[in-house]
């Protein structure tokens, strides 16, 4: 899957998210559109494993995850595991900045950074959101987040600038932002459109592509 395939597909979930799937008779119309954070999580772990050169790694979307004499539970959007276990990568996925509306980027990062330094080199489980099954597997010594911002639009007066700023800050979190100058999520354009106003980012893309290799 290429970024232009990725966005082609992220534009097509903005535009699924105002439709409603139970919809006969035809008097039934949505206002606001649902979320479509599940399926760009899913979406985002597709697009790194397509695209990884190891595939032998697992792709676990936001699973509970128990960590060895650590309080309390973190919640990975995507956590890669390898096969003997062990995890080097958690992915944070963002729609946009809309969230920067609420909790500062550099508070977010503070305390991710904290929680990373301590679960390093610690074993975890978590139970598999099919059958229930515990699986289990440690953390390296190596382990970082990456926030992947798949819009740098919609933070109002937060920019893309005022993100990145921080991060060299923060050793155990790198940031990406995918695309900028317009937002996937358009109305009154088709795909296409949308795709040609869109400034897909490639070199970051590429940059958490190696990153992950």
């Amino acid at each position: 899957m290429s970024p232009l395939e990725l966005f082609t597909n992220i534009i097509h979930l903005y535009f699924q998210s105002r439709k409603v799937h139970f919809s006969s008779p035809n008097n039934i119309e949505r206002g606001r559109s649902k979320s479509i954070s599940s399926d760009l999580e899913e979406l985002i772990a597709k697009f790194l494993s397509l695209n990884s050169s190891n595939n032998q790694n697992r792709y676990f979307i936001d699973q509970p995850v128990s960590i060895e004499e650590c309080k309390g539970n973190i919640y990975p959007d995507i956590l890669i595991q390898a096969p003997d276990g062990k995890v080097e990568h958690i992915i944070d996925v963002k729609a946009d900045l809309g969230w920067l509306r609420g909790e500062g980027f550099l508070e977010y990062c503070l305390k991710w950074q904290r929680k990373i330094d301590e679960i390093k080199s610690r074993k975890f489980c978590f139970k598999s959101g099919i059958d229930k099954s515990e699986k289990e597997g440690f953390f390296s010594d190596k382990l970082k987040m990456y926030i992947v911002i798949i819009s740098g639009e919609n933070g109002g007066s937060r920019t893309v600038e005022e993100c990145l700023k921080f991060q060299n800050e923060f050793n155990n979190i790198n940031v990406y932002i995918f695309s900028d100058k317009f937002h996937a999520n358009a109305y009154n354009l088709s795909i296409d459109e949308i795709i040609k106003k869109i400034n897909i980012r490639e070199d970051d893309i590429k940059f958490l592509l190696g990153e992950l290799h």
